[in-house]
């Protein structure tokens, strides 16, 4: 763990261009965290987090910070801390928007995240009204037949059926 540590440590300090920074997020530092996820050694993220938010906060309101953000929300539900999900979800839903838009795939992610991160937290109605509003803008965006439009299809039937529209859910899984 404290390889990793450094490893993120070291990685994330030598990226002055953004690009290059989440480049070497996604291809170093994420397989790792995934890694420790699968083997039941998920605490150990927590540990790994730090430098990540770190190096987030150095890059306010940007797409690396965005990105960080909805990753550490993915690992505080994996804790069970689902109110501090909702609210870095959401800030990351903030940047991404501003930056990219609400039509962009990335914003359309973390706001399907936001979603499923409300849902999980017992907020339904809200993340129902999110999780319509992704499938709507990706129906729109990408096509019915998209596997981004179906996947948000698939949970927005489920969002149905939390909030004990049985007949809806049913009909959207169906489709």
């Amino acid at each position: 763990a404290y390889h990793l540590q450094w490893l993120v440590k070291f990685g994330l300090a030598n990226y002055e261009n953004e690009s290059e920074l989440i480049a070497y997020y996604k291809e170093n530092v994420r397989p790792h965290m995934k890694r420790l996820s699968v083997s039941g050694q998920a605490p150990l993220t927590e540990f790994i987090f730090e430098p990540i938010m770190i190096a987030a906060n150095t890059y306010e309101n940007s797409l690396f910070q965005a990105l960080a953000l909805s990753e550490a929300s993915l690992w505080k539900v994996k804790k069970g801390e689902y109110a501090k999900s909702v609210e870095l979800a959401e800030k990351s839903v903030a940047i991404y928007e501003k930056l990219l838009g609400k039509q962009d795939a990335a914003t359309l992610k973390a706001m399907h995240r936001l979603g499923e991160r409300l849902r999980a937290n017992g907020e339904y109605q809200r993340a129902h009204d999110v999780i319509k509003e992704v499938y709507d803008l990706r129906k729109e965006v990408l096509g019915e037949k998209h596997p981004d439009t179906i996947s948000a299809l698939n949970s927005l039937a489920i969002s149905y059926y939390y909030l004990g529209q049985h007949e809806e859910a049913l009909l959207l899984f169906v489709q």
